[in-house]
């Protein structure tokens, strides 16, 4: 499976990606942009991985050197997206939603 995502990699700077789960972590790919190289976190790397349903859906990626925050471009349910990952990942997945008040 891949979801699209905005990742978030400088102040006020964005680029699209592709995240994947694999069996030894995440891979995420840049799209259209050549000069990008491809992101993994795989194994002890990955810390956790946190999901969070608001006006967007958000993803958090705590690894033991950087974290990593992005947009889903995709309107979907951030609850199969949590269970698609548990299937594939050996690491902390949480699944946050908010309510409007």
């Amino acid at each position: 499976m891949e979801y699209e995502i905005k990742l978030k990699t400088g102040f006020y700077e964005t680029a699209n990606y592709y995240l994947s789960p694999t069996r030894e972590g995440i891979k995420l790919l840049p799209i259209g942009d050549v000069t990008r190289g491809p992101i993994v976190a795989t194994g002890n790397e990955l810390i956790s991985i946190t999901l969070t349903q608001e006006k967007k859906s958000n993803i958090t990626i705590m690894t033991r050197s950087q974290i990593l925050t992005g947009d889903f471009q995709e309107k979907l349910d951030l609850k199969e997206v949590y269970e698609e990952l548990k299937k594939h990942i050996n690491a902390k997945i949480v699944y946050e939603e908010f309510q409007e008040s």
